[in-house]
């Protein structure tokens, strides 16, 4: 009977509407109209638009679900310590190592790579040595273990989005007394006019489309879950897999992209419109490997750097005896590790500083200036051009 109706339809258009586009357009409509009443519960009703009590229905219960992920999250890679936070997205990496060389990472530091130095027969042998070995872990970075990494985070960094969206105003609209800290409360939903609610529904289907619950998430959570509890997580292990089981369910179906999609087009009486969607991708992957490859390289150079400067030790006592070197105002190297462990660009070539620091201040200021300034006012040039050019760099030097 509903063929028979649509074809009907489908001839009156035909014969009074000569414009193919709004043909097309009406067809489309009927056809999302079609979809949304196979929806159950029901979501939209038409005519003066309103969405359903069912569609708050099926939010809370994916609400509810998300809670204890939120939890979760909130306290690892979504903590508001950025450092915390960067800890637990490094362990997601890590994890992935087998044990001996996840351990051997924990070597490269500057105190243990400055003992086996130390240690060492030949200290540049070593260095090379050590270096050898931070490659190899670099390398197993592109074995096919890591080859779907950053699609798997990228669908964890989808689901704390979710988790973060302010899911108690929306349900607000329906119920305005509902609060997701009462979980003993049984809300009374109300239907709610489209127009109220469609900015909202367009962030749920910026933040869901392209969502797989499927892809890495639930081998993530229980690393993250690992981490944080470092105590046995079975009650968890298997809360969290009821909860992935059931989110697979609501978001195959209920709250698919394609059902939202129907769902705005139908608001917006536009069977042709794409809401904007969130289709950032991170490469977290890469960024690690950056950013440890940066620090043991920033590790290398102040080792190598401290050597050379070692070197030069003797002479140094020659110059100013059992005399420290005066410090650089502000600067310590404990700055300059957290700089460094942060990922940032750190201060190089200090105790050359503090060796020009020294030297002015104890050797030139009291030993040589007067000189020095003598021989600039007083001294017989041959070259007034040289005398000029010197006199001139050396009052420049003194600014």
């Amino acid at each position: 009977m509903a063929g028979l109706i649509d074809a009907i339809r489908d001839l009156m258009d035909n014969l009074f509407h000569r414009d193919p586009k709004q043909i097309q357009k009406r067809k489309e409509l009927r056809r999302i109209a079609d979809y949304l009443k196979s929806v159950r519960p029901a979501y939209y009703k038409p005519g003066n638009p309103l969405v359903l009590p069912g569609f708050a229905a099926i939010l809370y219960d994916f609400t509810k679900l998300l809670l204890p992920i939120h939890n979760l999250l909130s306290k690892t890679i979504a903590n508001p310590d950025p450092k915390l936070s960067a800890l637990y997205k490094n362990y997601l990496v890590q994890s992935r190592l087998p044990e001996k060389e996840r351990n051997k990472l924990k070597t490269f530091t500057y105190e243990l790579i400055q003992e086996r130095i130390l240690n060492s027969v030949s200290p540049e042998s070593e260095l090379k040595l050590i270096g050898n070995e931070f490659q190899s872990i670099m390398r197993l970075f592109s074995t096919p273990e890591f080859g779907n990494f950053d699609i798997e985070y990228n669908q964890l960094e989808k689901l704390k989005s979710l988790c973060s969206l302010d899911y108690e105003k929306i349900l607000n609209l329906f119920d305005s007394k509902l609060r997701l800290s009462s979980p003993k409360y049984k809300p009374s939903f109300s239907p709610v006019p489209a127009e109220d609610i469609i900015n909202d529904i367009l962030d749920i289907y910026y933040l869901i489309w392209g969502f797989e619950i499927s892809l890495g998430i639930e081998k993530n959570l229980l690393l993250l879950l690992e981490r944080f509890k470092k105590t046995n997580t079975e009650e968890f292990k298997f809360r969290i897999n009821k909860i992935i089981n059931r989110l697979q369910q609501l978001l195959k179906k209920h709250l698919s992209s394609t059902t939202l999609l129907f769902l705005i087009r139908a608001i917006k009486e536009d069977p042709f419109y794409t809401p904007p969607a969130d289709k950032e991708m991170h490469f977290y992957l890469e960024t690690y490997k950056k950013k440890l490859t940066d620090q043991f390289q920033h590790i290398r150079d102040r080792i190598m750097r401290e050597r050379r400067e070692d070197a030069i030790a003797q002479d140094l006592k020659s110059l100013f005896g059992n005399a420290e070197l005066l410090k650089v105002q502000g600067y310590s190297e404990e700055f300059n590790d957290i700089l460094s462990e942060d990922g940032f660009e750190t201060f190089k070539y200090i105790k050359p500083l503090m060796i020009v620091k020294s030297f002015a201040v104890g050797k030139f200021e009291r030993n040589i200036r007067e000189n020095v300034n003598k021989l600039i006012v007083e001294g017989y040039f041959e070259s007034e051009a040289f005398q000029n050019k010197l006199s001139n760099l050396y009052y420049t030097c003194e600014k």
